[in-house]
């Protein structure tokens, strides 16, 4: 199911966008590499930042950042309740790589501080 959802993600990025780009944000945004420019991975591993490519806790921080900022600071209960879900689904979406699964500790060690910060 999340395969398939993946798969329709990743064909939706590249038919809005010219091949190569969408290629490329399909890979660093739900892992999906088989439409990934030879060229852009040869020149990532290159530059020693092949890293970046692979789905991992940055991309969680990254949702978790984002939608930290889009719910006001007095939500900060909903925030922790939104959050959640949605990060355990994306690690779904992307294929519960094993970075993700390790890089979720993280967040989810500092949920008690964003639902608890500043309680008045």
């Amino acid at each position: 199911m999340f395969g398939e959802l993946r798969e329709h993600l990743s064909e939706r990025l590249k038919s809005v966008m010219p091949e190569r780009e969408g290629g490329f944000a399909a890979a660093l945004v739900l892992g999906d590499r088989r439409s990934l420019d030879g060229g852009i991975t040869r020149d990532f591993r290159a530059l020693g930042i092949s890293h970046i490519l692979a789905v991992s806790g940055t991309h969680l921080g990254v949702l978790f950042f984002a939608i930290g900022k889009l719910i006001p600071e007095r939500h900060r209960r909903l925030r922790a309740v939104i959050l959640c879900p949605l990060i355990f689904f994306y690690m779904l979406l992307t294929g519960m790589k094993e970075a993700t699964k390790t890089a979720l500790k993280t967040p989810l060690n500092f949920l008690p501080l964003t639902a608890n910060k500043y309680k008045k």
